[in-house]
């Protein structure tokens, strides 16, 4: 009798800095940014950027992680012939 397949852990992302810029339009009305790089395994690393009103909230922080990566993932291991 087989067993199912174990299911794997969910998959963790750290993030590794947090970095104020200045916004690139005037409509930001604290004028600022963040540049957010959070990494997926020691080869995956990835930049995003956010309102910085927005990083100093941990839970936006984590939505707009997760966001980035739900677009990223359907590329990610994507195999393209030449």
């Amino acid at each position: 009798m087989s067993q199912p397949p174990a299911s794997q852990p969910p998959l963790m992302a750290t993030v590794v800095s947090i970095l104020n810029v200045p916004a690139p339009t005037p409509q930001n009305p604290s004028n600022m940014n963040a540049l957010i790089t959070y990494r997926t395994d020691p080869l995956h690393s990835f930049t995003i950027e956010i309102s910085a009103d927005d990083a100093k909230n941990p839970d936006k922080v984590d939505a707009a992680v997760r966001q980035d990566y739900s677009k990223r993932k359907a590329l990610i291991n994507r195999q393209v012939s030449l």
